[in-house]
């Protein structure tokens, strides 16, 4: 039997050459097969030795075709061995550790070695090592594992200085109707009116740090960066204190608001109602009015005003913000103006407005729908629900400085509605015009200077004479250096308008309505879907609106 005829007697160990053998010869009948062979190695003592199958398969070959004996190569002692791999930013070390076939095992000193080559001078994990030397205890012969033995540290910069605001804004409100017993709430309660006291903490602003040094695995540090502090600003209404030079307080009662780097505090002026009987409000701070305010009353603030109810045929006047939580009604009048009128140094924001003029020199945001209105932005013009995709601009008139988006824009009965953005365009080209011009009479006055100063030297003109043209040539030096940056800056600016200032109409564009940007104008003939309006330098552009940045020509 084949059992019979191999054994694993028959296996010869060569310690010198560290291979195990075995010598057939081709009178043995039947021939054995690598499985044959197989079964016989990995019953003998030798089977932790590493297996040369090839050689089993080529050896039977050359027994077929040989009438003496043929020894083969059954399998051959492997060394373990380790092999190191260093991230390409230095910062992690991964190490392979490669069991023993019969041969020795990897050495602590071997790891050493190669640690050595690598140049690897800090961050090695002790307790790693040692763990990739206990796993492999219960790994077969030639098994792999691997760990991550070495560590940087990378660098932890430091964090900036921060402004840490101590109140709440108006702007971060959540107003909600309070309950005046179990059973009834009051609609016109909307809780306390958050206002602040005098002395009381404003802002802190926190230090910057400067963070660690960290390194690599070769021991080059890696600096970390200090953080920038940041400065803090009082404003009106406030002072930093003299015990702490990062706390503001209040140095009066009012209400909140932020400014650059800091607060100011606005005296606040609350009232239920704006009516006959409160008579026209003049205030110097700011104003908050729960209900309404009715027809033909006047509201002027120097600060804030935030209207809880509704504005019916009012003006409302005020050197920052104006907000209005529900419409703004007004009415044409016989003369053609409109009786509702407001006016803002910053922002306006109302939910709906109706046959009214907004002004102001910020944002004008209309949250549902205007109609028939005019509006004037030193900003941007905001009309509708984008997330709904609800509501828009209906006939009137808008003027933008920075540009306009509308959900819808128009009607389809043709209201003629007018929107022109980028107004100051004329004001820039020209201011740039005027410039260039300075720059070439800069330009002539030098050369003119420099003449003459070379005519008083050949004619021997006093020291003195030489000196002040000399003293002038450099100041329309300075002068055209000026003028350069100034035309640099305005370019910009022009730059910016071709880039920036658009018409945007994120749902349905309708029939006569009169689009300008700058100077191009172009009134719409039939409908649009979602659109945008601008120019460049070839003209004026009306194309399908998609949501994402625009190459410009």
């Amino acid at each position: 039997m084949l059992l019979s005829m191999l054994a694993a007697d028959m296996l010869q160990w060569d310690p010198s050459l560290r291979h195990l053998t075995l010598t057939l010869h081709p009178n043995q009948q039947p021939h054995p097969s690598s499985a044959d062979i197989e079964r016989v190695f990995q019953h003998s003592r030798f089977n932790v030795l590493q297996p040369q199958p090839r050689e089993w398969q080529a050896g039977l070959d050359r027994l077929n075709q040989s009438t003496s004996a043929v020894t083969i190569e059954i399998a051959k002692a492997v060394d373990g061995y380790w092999q190191l791999e260093l991230s390409p930013d230095y910062m992690e070390l991964t190490a392979s550790l490669t069991l023993p076939c019969g041969g020795q095992a990897a050495s602590i000193n071997d790891l050493l070695l190669l640690l050595k080559q690598k140049k690897i001078e800090r961050g090695l994990s002790r307790s790693a090592i040692i763990g990739l030397f206990e796993r492999h205890k219960q790994g077969n012969p030639g098994s792999t594992y691997q760990q991550v033995i070495a560590s940087g540290k990378p660098p932890q910069h430091g964090q900036d200085g921060y402004l840490e605001k101590l109140v709440t804004l108006a702007s971060e409100r959540h107003l909600t109707p309070q309950a005046r017993d179990v059973n009834r709430v009051d609609m016109r309660d909307l809780g306390s009116n958050y206002g602040i006291e005098r002395g009381q903490p404003l802002m802190r602003r926190h230090p910057p740090t400067t963070g660690a040094d960290g390194y690599d695995l070769l021991g080059r540090p890696l600096a970390a960066h200090v953080g920038h502090p940041v400065p803090l600003v009082a404003g009106s209404g406030t002072i930093i204190s003299d015990q702490d030079p990062d706390l503001l307080l209040a140095t009066c009662a009012g209400m909140p608001i932020a400014v650059a780097n800091g607060m100011a505090v606005e005296e606040q002026l609350q009232l239920a109602q704006v009516d006959i009987r409160s008579g026209h409000i003049n205030f110097n701070g700011s104003v908050e009015i729960t209900g309404n305010v009715d027809e033909g009353m006047k509201v002027i603030a120097s600060g804030n005003i935030v209207v809880r109810g509704i504005v019916e045929g009012a003006s409302l006047q005020a050197g920052g913000n104006i907000e209005v939580h529900q419409g703004v009604i007004g009415r044409q009048r016989d003369d053609g103006s409109l009786n509702c009128q407001l006016a803002a140094g910053g922002d306006i924001k109302v939910k709906r407005a109706q046959f009214c003029q907004l002004q102001c020199f910020g944002n004008i945001e209309v949250q549902l729908q205007c109609s028939h209105s005019q509006l004037r932005s030193d900003g941007t013009v905001h009309v509708g629900e984008p997330g709904r995709m609800q509501g828009g601009l209906y006939g009137g008139v808008v003027e933008a400085r920075l540009g306009c988006t509308c959900v819808e824009l128009g009607t389809k009965a043709g209201a003629e509605t007018t929107v022109k953005v980028g107004t100051d365009y004329s004001k820039v080209k020209s201011k740039l015009d005027q410039l260039l011009q300075q720059r070439t009479e800069f330009s002539k006055q030098i050369i003119a200077t420099q003449a003459q100063q070379k005519q008083k030297l050949r004619e021997g003109a006093e020291q003195a004479e030489i000196e002040r043209l000399k003293t002038l040539v450099e100041e329309y030096k300075q002068q055209f250096s000026d003028n350069s940056h100034a035309i640099d800056e305005q370019q910009q600016k022009l730059d910016e308008f071709y880039n920036q200032i658009d018409i945007k109409v994120l749902k349905q564009l309708f029939p006569r309505v009169l689009l300008v940007v700058g100077q191009e104008r172009q009134l719409t003939e039939k409908e649009h879907g979602p659109s945008q309006a601008f120019v460049d330098h070839s003209g004026f552009n009306l194309d399908a609106y998609i949501p994402a940045p625009r190459r410009r020509k």
